[in-house]
């Protein structure tokens, strides 16, 4: 029946090939469908770009055909991905050949590079579209745990502060990552390293948090690094809002490169006030810069100084570090951070000025309504420039640092010597979630705790007034 003259004619309306030779059956539309007996079925499959050609009369089985370059081709609305037209030499693209057979090519067709498709290879960006739904499912997941809190003052839209400063913002996978980190969900360096996948961060400076808080983006350094990822000091940064609120005095020992600062900045409000002391070379400039972005929030005072029990002068070490800037201290002798942070770099010779004569100078009498000392184990000399600090309740909150490799001492008689003052250790503790742990802590405890560890004190105020 194959052979019978004028079948095609009679029948399907079939076509010759290009060359001459009887072709195959193909109704109008160009589309393959099941012919005669004793005709080849074509089979198309992503086989090296080749055409299978089955049950082809003399060949016996399964031969590879040459390869055959398609274009999408005006008449295929599928693009690079749907069937293509087959190009026919010396002539402009043919129909849609859609599952039929397409007509012979004068061999094979150069696959270099100019063949290929841009932009990244399909493997790559299937890991980035699954990365992000992961980090997409996790925003949810944190949305239910923590609502957001963003809004109010300096709220951020597309990376820009509405109070007019201009600021770089994060990416979406990178503010996905970071809410799951804040959250206090395990894996963050997983997660993290999916968002990295997925969006290449800002250059390195000032940046805008999606609640409107500037903080320095630096990848090199181990703390700006933690408060890009949003675990540095998570479960201090959870108790500011129950410790801080408008109209406050805050001071900030040890200010870094601002962390705290601008949280507290954002917390006090108009009415409030902010104290920040550094004495690091290293963090001015960054301090200066996340207090400069800070605005119209902007109620806060930088003294370029350290803190001890006597005007003058002392020695700093470990500032110029450059995997972490925050190990700077002025204790003789010591070499900044812990054991396994040691580093010894430059001294630099830097003022010294007592915190009782700084909280006077920048706030009269205003009582302090929160405190922050975390200065790398000189903690007891700051204290000791403010004697009277705690024993006259002039305090409301304290979150301070205690290294015992320096020494403890001073914690344990500061909790013996402030009755109206109740103190507990900072930690986080959770299997899946992480959450601030709060535990009261004696004096005996605190001098026999072996790590760094945060402590808090909280007074007592009588029922009725609002300890915060």
């Amino acid at each position: 029946m194959a052979g019978r003259p004028g079948w095609r004619d009679a029948h399907r309306g079939g076509r010759d090939r290009p060359d001459g030779q009887p072709g195959h059956p193909l109704p109008a539309d160009g589309h393959r469908r099941r012919g005669p007996p004793g005709r080849s079925r074509v089979r198309r499959g992503r086989q090296g770009g080749a055409v299978l050609r089955l049950g082809q009369p003399g060949r016996g089985g399964l031969r590879r055909a040459r390869p055959v370059r398609r274009d999408p081709g005006p008449q295929s609305p599928r693009g690079l991905r749907g069937t293509g037209a087959a190009l026919l030499p010396g002539g402009p693209p043919g129909p849609s050949a859609g599952r039929g057979h397409v007509p012979g090519v004068a061999g094979p067709l150069p696959r270099g590079p100019r063949h290929r498709r841009a932009g990244p290879p399909p493997v790559q960006l299937r890991e980035r579209h699954q990365a992000s739904a992961l980090l997409l499912r996790g925003l949810r997941f944190s949305e239910a745990l923590a609502p957001s809190r963003s809004g109010g003052p300096g709220a951020v839209r597309s990376g820009i502060v509405t109070n007019g400063a201009s600021l770089p913002g994060l990416p979406l996978p990178h503010r996905v990552a970071r809410r799951l980190a804040a959250s206090g969900l395990r894996g963050a360096s997983w997660y993290w390293r999916l968002a990295r996948l997925v969006a290449i961060g800002p250059e390195p400076g000032v940046v805008v948090l999606p609640d409107g808080t500037p903080i320095v983006h630096d990848p090199s350094d181990w703390t700006c690094r933690g408060s890009y990822e949003g675990h540095y000091e998570r479960e201090v940064l959870r108790l500011l809002p129950d410790l801080v609120g408008p109209g406050d005095l805050a001071v900030d020992v040890g200010a870094n490169v601002g962390i705290l600062t601008a949280r507290l900045a954002r917390l006090v409000g108009p009415s409030g006030r902010v104290i920040a002391v550094e004495p690091s070379p290293r963090c001015l400039d960054d301090l200066q810069g996340v207090v400069d972005a800070l605005g119209e929030a902007n109620h806060v005072s930088v003294v370029q100084a350290a803190l001890g029990a006597a005007e003058g002068t002392v020695v700093l070490t470990g500032w110029d570090n450059p995997d972490h800037r925050g190990l700077g201290t002025a204790v003789p002798g010591h070499r900044a951070g812990l054991q396994e942070n040691w580093y010894d770099g430059q001294a630099v010779e830097v003022p010294q000025r007592r915190l009782a004569d700084v909280v006077a100078a920048h706030a009269g009498e205003w009582e302090v309504g929160f405190l922050k000392v975390d200065v790398e184990g000189y903690e007891a000399e700051v204290l000791a420039g403010a004697p009277d600090l705690f024993a006259s309740g002039q305090v409301r909150s304290a979150i301070l640092e205690v290294t015992p490799d320096v020494g403890a001492s001073w914690a344990a008689a500061l909790i013996s010597s402030s009755p109206r003052y109740r103190a507990f250790s900072i930690a986080e503790t959770g299997r899946m979630l992480r959450r601030t742990d709060l535990r009261p802590v004696d004096a005996a405890e605190a001098a026999a705790r072996p790590d760094q560890w945060n402590l808090l004190l909280r007074r007592d105020d009588p029922p009725g007034v609002d300890a915060r």
